[in-house]
């Protein structure tokens, strides 16, 4: 089991995600903290990562919403933890990731879930959760262009082909300080 040496995002998720990883994949956004631990990798198991300019252990530095560089239906996984939501036509951004990912791959997205979202599922410990984009919150990220429903994230992914989802959680930990909910 993986046990995050760090609280960011892809860290706390990691034990959960690692078991999908099979073959050829892409960290989409991994910043400092890649989902694809050096343990991991094995003989016919590799990942890209994709970040912007000025991140750390980026393989490639490029914009993550146009992946030009790789082939349609090129890679087994598609992994993005908490970057998605700094786009505000995440539709489109999901539909260039959906492209390279193989028939039969995977498409795993971490997003932040927000406390008005949090709140409407009935959740207890709404007020732990990200604060919305809107909000006049201090600790709001102000780089947030879209706050998210899990299920209108999870509709649009089916809507895009025959696929069926494997997970769909709300990850909410105390613990790891864990307010996300993952696909």
């Amino acid at each position: 089991i993986y046990v995050p040496s760090t609280m960011n995002e892809s860290s706390k998720v990691m034990a959960r995600v690692v078991p999908f990883l099979h073959g050829r994949g892409i960290d989409l956004g991994a910043g400092g903290d890649p989902i694809y631990p050096v343990k991991a990798n094995a003989e016919n198991n590799y990942c890209i990562t994709v970040d912007r300019i000025g991140e750390a252990n980026a393989t490639i530095v490029g914009d993550v919403s146009k992946l030009d560089m790789f082939s349609d239906e090129s890679m087994d996984w598609a992994y993005s933890s908490h970057c998605l939501e700094d786009f505000t036509y995440w539709k489109t951004v999901v539909n260039e990731w959906w492209r390279v990912v193989k028939v039969g791959g995977r498409l795993i997205l971490y997003l932040p879930l927000v406390k008005p979202v949090a709140k409407e599922l009935g959740l207890d410990n709404w007020e732990d959760f990200y604060p919305a984009m809107t909000s006049e919150d201090e600790d709001r990220n102000s780089d947030h262009r879209t706050d998210f429903v899990p299920a209108e994230v999870r509709d649009y992914i089916l809507s895009l082909s025959p696929a069926e989802v494997e997970v769909d959680e709300i990850r909410n930990t105390k613990d790891d300080q864990e307010y996300s909910f993952l696909l």
